[in-house]
């Protein structure tokens, strides 16, 4: 049921069914012995007279012999054929058609070759060919990697609605925790999901990962190692207690180790995700090996954490022959509706296939051309950040002024300064010091 739907699966039975009943019909007409006339013969015991030899005696009328209708029913030979023949004309009917259907949104994802992760790396962008997608048709529109972002972006809610109308469910659902052993494929869901959110929401996204060596899409702010966990659970703890409503995703990795390491704040982060994260707009992806106390922080329970909204995303892991483990396609979710969902996660929904369709994000530009952020224009925070990033180190807001940026004409010191912040709402650098002592770092 994959390659195809159901209406054309029902066509193309139909259409097969009825040319095998035809060709049954030719067979039965080939096979079965057809009524001969025969002349009657005269009755036992009648006298025919040579001609010429006077009046011939009438013969005894002759009676017809009873009419014996043809025997139509089928035998065990007409039902294989008649089986042999639908089956036949059904797949050649698919097969033809098939190639004469036009592409389709769908088929843009069959297109986009598939580029597995490299090793110990969640994103591998230096693999990718970001122009050389071919070009697709979808509701009249050509669909290319350079295309109008616009039209890419609804190719990909149309693929999603088609495909994955689970994932378009996770969203703006929150807190989600993605559990799976090594190399199940659980980071590489997070950051696509993380990446679809930019795409489509214009959210901003931060990491927070004890890792040094993990990669990921320059759009996404990192924080690596346990001090820079420490200062991201510092960070959400301050933005949920000055009501920070600007939408951002979160990706928290290890959870389990958050607890060990005796990481402040650790023991209510899982409790302040569920009951304060979804009304501050603070979209939440916890990562971690699995369910434990440690994961949820203490909290007594996994069914009491689901009652209050917790979504679990299910990774696994399929062996190959000599052991190598590789991410198991199936997944499993449970926390968006009352029976847990299980689907396929199709190629296409990767970190590399994302990033090949929307090269903007290689480059760590806004997702969206009109992305901008509630406080000020887009003009401003492009300004700033490319201000920032030339510089090659942590800029201060007398920095900018100097920089005499047109943009930026007349803004204050303590402006520039909420801008560096609302660029960091966004996942787009970090701040350091508080106050008048504030500086900007962009994403390396």
């Amino acid at each position: 049921m994959k390659d195809f739907n159901v209406p054309l699966l029902i066509r193309d039975a139909a259409i097969g069914f009825g040319i095998g009943v035809l060709i049954m019909l030719a067979w039965e007409n080939i096979t079965q012995p057809r009524p001969v006339a025969v002349p009657p013969l005269p009755p036992p015991g009648a006298i025919l007279q040579p001609s010429g030899q006077g009046p011939q005696q009438p013969a005894a009328p002759i009676q017809p012999p009873a009419y014996q209708p043809m025997n139509t029913g089928f035998n065990p030979g007409d039902y294989l054929v008649w089986a042999i023949a639908s089956v036949a004309a059904y797949l050649g009917i698919r097969h033809d058609l098939k190639k004469l259907e036009p592409a389709t949104a769908a088929n843009v994802a069959a297109l986009l070759p598939p580029v597995p992760p490299s090793s110990g790396s969640v994103v591998s962008a230096s693999n990718t060919q970001p122009n050389q997608l071919t070009k697709q048709k979808a509701k009249g529109s050509t669909l290319t990697a350079i295309a109008p972002w616009e039209e890419r972006k609804a190719a990909l809610w149309q693929l999603l609605e088609e495909e994955l109308p689970a994932v378009l469910q996770l969203l703006e659902a929150t807190p989600i925790l993605a559990v799976g052993p090594q190399r199940s494929g659980k980071t590489s869901f997070a950051v696509a999901l993380a990446l679809t959110r930019q795409v489509l929401l214009g959210y901003g996204a931060e990491v927070a990962t004890p890792h040094q060596h993990d990669t990921f899409p320059p759009s996404f702010g990192v924080w690596r190692e346990l001090e820079g966990v420490q200062d991201r659970i510092h960070a959400y703890f301050d933005r949920i207690g000055q009501g920070d409503r600007s939408p951002i995703s979160l990706l928290f990795d290890e959870l389990t180790s958050y607890a060990a390491a005796e990481l402040e704040g650790a023991d209510r982060l899982m409790l302040s995700f569920l009951s304060e994260s979804q009304k501050h707009e603070k979209f939440v992806i916890g990562l971690s090996h699995g369910i434990t106390n440690a994961t949820l922080g203490g909290a007594n329970g996994t069914a009491q954490m689901r009652q209050q909204g917790l979504i679990i995303v299910e990774r696994s892991c399929q062996m190959s022959k000599t052991g190598r483990r590789s991410p198991n396609p199936l997944i499993r979710i449970t926390g968006l509706s009352e029976a847990p969902l299980e689907f396929v996660l199709p190629d296409w929904f990767h970190a590399d296939h994302l990033l090949e369709f929307f090269p903007e994000l290689q480059e760590g530009r806004s997702p969206s051309p009109d992305a901008s952020s509630p406080e000020f224009p887009r003009e401003v925070l492009e300004a700033v950040y490319t201000a920032a990033k030339k510089r090659n180190r942590p800029v201060s807001a007398r920095d900018i002024q100097q920089a005499r940026l047109p943009d930026l004409d007349g803004y204050s010191a303590d402006q520039i300064r909420a801008v560096f912040l609302s660029l960091e709402r966004m996942g787009r650098g970090k701040t350091d010091g508080l106050g008048s002592g504030i500086t900007y770092a962009p994403n390396p």
